[in-house]
């Protein structure tokens, strides 16, 4: 027990989407990212950008692949394509991606 400061003011996060909310993720050493499907869907895994057609929201695929290809540009990581699964990738690839999907969504304090 004891007390968490983050930013300078007590912090206590009573789920992990209120600290996600504030900034804080966590980057496992096992990394969170399914193998089975590719760069472009991990990085989006829950926060996907949808569009309206004929009513009903679909994937903006394209939306998507554009948003992580400028981040991954952004930081340096060179993926061979970002529609690749990630089974396929190398442990540092992974890891550059884990870390990128946390600072385009915010984050502020990692937890390793």
């Amino acid at each position: 027990s004891g007390r968490m400061l983050f930013e300078g003011k007590d912090f206590l996060a009573k789920s992990p989407a209120e600290a996600k909310a504030a900034g804080i993720e966590t980057v496992y050493q096992d990394l969170s990212l399914c193998t089975n499907v590719d760069v472009v869907a991990n990085f989006f895994m829950g926060r996907e950008i949808t569009r309206k057609v004929l009513g009903v929201p679909v994937l903006d695929e394209r939306a998507m692949e554009a948003v992580v290809a400028k981040a991954l540009a952004n930081a340096g990581t060179r993926i061979p394509s970002l529609r690749t699964n990630v089974e396929h990738l190398s442990g540092g690839q992974r890891q550059a991606i884990e870390l990128n999907r946390f600072v385009h969504w915010g984050g502020k304090l990692v937890l390793l």
